[in-house]
């Protein structure tokens, strides 16, 4: 949300030398709203991370088009029952996938 984040979209306007591509998925430029929010890797984790938690109340196939400030205010303050767990949730998910 602060646009902080190194990811290819702001290395290339800063002049770095990159592919572009995001690393998980190599399919589109990465950005951080198409890392955390938009990719096909992401999205398939948060299913997986869904299931397991059984938190029915998300659906990650919904966020396409989403910005990183919606996608995270809906996941801090959406239909979850414990919004401190879920914020905590949230954390460590991007955190893992920006790792990757």
């Amino acid at each position: 949300m602060q646009n902080r984040l190194w990811t290819a979209d702001r290395l290339e306007k800063r002049g770095f030398p990159n592919c572009g591509l995001c690393p998980l998925c190599k399919q589109t430029t990465e950005s951080i709203t198409h890392l955390l929010v938009n990719c096909r890797f992401t999205i398939r984790l948060w299913g997986l991370v869904k299931d397991w938690l059984g938190l029915h109340a998300l659906h990650p196939t919904q966020w396409t088009g989403l910005t990183i400030k919606t996608w995270w205010s809906r996941m801090a303050e959406g239909p979850i029952p414990n919004r401190k767990a879920m914020a905590s949730l949230t954390l460590l998910t991007t955190w893992e996938v920006w790792n990757e």
